[in-house]
């Protein structure tokens, strides 16, 4: 079964129930119901982040401590202290892509340095692995493949970025430092029957106040 968890109001742990709720369950019996238990975190947090890894509820960042990191076991039901990450963080994200862990973007309240850390299970510790192009908090992060991808966020207080950008954790390089570089051989991307490309497809969608 998935774990999840409620870091608002009373900050307890909320997990969802094998058994099926006979009330609310839908035509076809399926339903659930959750259990919320009463384990708060250690330290009340809020603009921290979490994420599900190696199975257990990682929770990072964030004030009062921006660098803490703490580890809910949904089997032991209890909570532990993990390694602290290098950079304060807050309004930031905690990732996993390709079964590894990462702290992505926010701000440190120091440099205004937007980093990425990747956390090391063998030595137990993190490491910072990219900087961002430009400096984001706030911002919307995802994974794809091998892939974190930023979008948008806040540079300042009244500055909203409408860019976006994509970090490769095998190659440790950005999508836009190889644009930068410029389009290198291309033909692979077409075929050259019938001219279709063959690349891959994205598409966005946001909201813009304006229209």
């Amino acid at each position: 079964p998935g774990v999840g968890i409620n870091l608002s109001g009373a900050s307890q742990v909320v997990i969802p129930a094998d058994t099926m709720s006979a009330e609310g369950a839908g035509e076809q019996g399926h339903g659930g119901y959750w259990n919320l238990i009463d384990i708060p975190l250690p330290v009340g947090r809020y603009t921290h982040a979490a994420v599900g890894f190696d199975g257990k509820i990682w929770v990072a960042g964030g004030f009062p401590k921006p660098t803490s990191v703490q580890v809910f076991d949904p089997l032991l039901g209890d909570w532990s202290e993990g390694p602290p990450l290098i950079v304060r963080r807050a309004q930031f994200k905690l990732l996993v892509c390709s079964g590894e862990l990462f702290a992505v973007g926010g701000d440190d309240a120091t440099t205004h340095k937007t980093t990425i850390e990747k956390f090391d299970r063998r030595m137990q510790r993190w490491s910072i692995v990219a900087e961002f192009k430009e400096q984001r908090l706030m911002h919307s992060s995802t994974v794809a493949g091998s892939k974190i991808y930023i979008f948008g966020g806040m540079v300042s207080s009244t500055q909203a970025l409408d860019t976006w950008d994509a970090f490769d954790v095998r190659t440790n390089r950005w999508d836009s430092d190889i644009n930068d570089e410029g389009m290198e051989d291309q033909t692979d991307d077409y075929d050259d029957d019938d001219d279709e490309y063959e690349g891959d497809d994205y598409c966005v969608v946001g909201y813009d106040d304006d229209n």
